[in-house]
């Protein structure tokens, strides 16, 4: 009783000093309690088997890099760095690809041991890694105002630029590393953008599609098509990569796709609205579609790469935290509980 007479009491004094200033103990109290800070989480990336997920947490001072145990639940902090962003996680799942606010890659262990610049590949480039994880593709501007393609080998640091010309935009390196993909503007099409496929020696150069515009690129796991995205008219297209069966899926689409892991379909999100709605889709190859659920009030879905998980971030209590859940919407899941729900007391007082 004398506990909950005391609790009572300190409760009372603590609501009656929001408006009136007070000497003592209480305003000591006053000063000591009051609201965490918010933090912001960003910058979805899953590793590739689909069982962690990373992200970057900005309480607005450095980002502390996270990465999720979804089986365990189990949080673990990497790092504190000055980061614009999460790039891939390494094919073998040993490293993650970030940018930093120095203008250049890094690399660091996904325990957090080590951390490798790459001053070769400038912040926000595009990137791709190389199945085996020895070699990253990515974009740079060298001595020209064109995007080039170039290859990096990460043990001798020694980059190779792939094809010369240009510009080139988005692209993505085959399954089985022997073949890159990649969209510059069209030789035939007013305004138009071809995508193209070479080996990733820059041999045997051969245009398979033209888009209207350049868009998002994947590859199926099997190696034998390309899913490419037309950001004009929001068309969603596939196409082999022999040039052959080209095949237009769906007019509504977004930049957030990926194959399903037996390449028989596509899982695409679209978003209507502001707020938006999010809804994942399942397409198939035939251009037949079934919604697999909508989701309100959330925003940065990022979808698993075994296409049977999506990320997202939602604020739908007014902070942002981190979800996830099976694409058909079931198994929701929280992931984070932001700081600024609570309240801190400094200590000590």
């Amino acid at each position: 009783m004398r506990r909950i007479a005391a609790a009572l009491i300190l409760t009372i004094t603590l609501s009656s000093c929001q408006s009136v200033p007070v000497q003592g103990i209480q305003a000591k109290w006053q000063k000591a309690v009051h609201p965490c800070l918010p933090v912001e989480p960003w910058g979805l990336v899953w590793s590739p088997d689909s069982k962690k997920l990373a992200y970057l947490l900005d309480s607005g001072a450095a980002d502390a890099l996270i990465v999720v145990d979804l089986q365990t639940r189990s949080s673990t902090h990497l790092i504190d760095i000055s980061s614009v962003g999460l790039e891939q996680w390494s094919p073998d799942g040993s490293r993650i690809l970030l940018h930093t606010h120095i203008g250049r890659a890094s690399l660091i262990d996904a325990d957090g041991s080590d951390m490798t610049y790459l001053p070769e590949i400038l912040a926000n480039s595009r990137t791709a890694w190389f199945p085996d994880s020895s070699h990253i593709a990515y974009l740079n501007l060298p001595e020209s105002d064109f995007p080039q393609l170039f290859i990096l080998d990460i043990e001798t640091e020694v980059a190779t630029q792939i094809i010369s010309g240009g510009p080139f935009f988005n692209f993505v390196v085959s399954p089985d590393g022997k073949r890159i993909a990649f969209e510059r503007p069209s030789d035939s099409v007013e305004n138009g953008y071809d995508l193209m496929v070479a080996n990733t020696d820059g041999s045997n150069i051969r245009q398979v599609a033209t888009a209207l515009s350049n868009g998002d690129l994947a590859w199926s796991p099997d190696g034998r098509q390309l899913a490419f995205l037309s950001s004009d008219d929001r068309t969603l297209n596939v196409v082999a990569t022999d040039g052959t069966g080209l095949n237009q899926l769906t007019t509504d689409a977004t930049s957030n796709f990926g194959w399903l892991a037996d390449s028989t379909g596509l899982i695409m999100i679209k978003a209507t609205g502001y707020p938006p709605d999010e809804s994942i889709i399942r397409v198939s190859l035939d251009g037949s579609n079934s919604s697999l659920t909508t989701f309100h009030y959330e925003y940065d879905p990022a979808l698993s790469p075994d296409g049977t998980k999506v990320a997202y971030l939602s604020s739908d209590q007014g902070l942002g935290d981190v979800y996830v859940m099976n694409v058909d919407g079931s198994n929701k899941v929280q992931l984070t509980h932001n700081t600024g729900y609570k309240s801190c007391i400094d200590w000590p007082f």
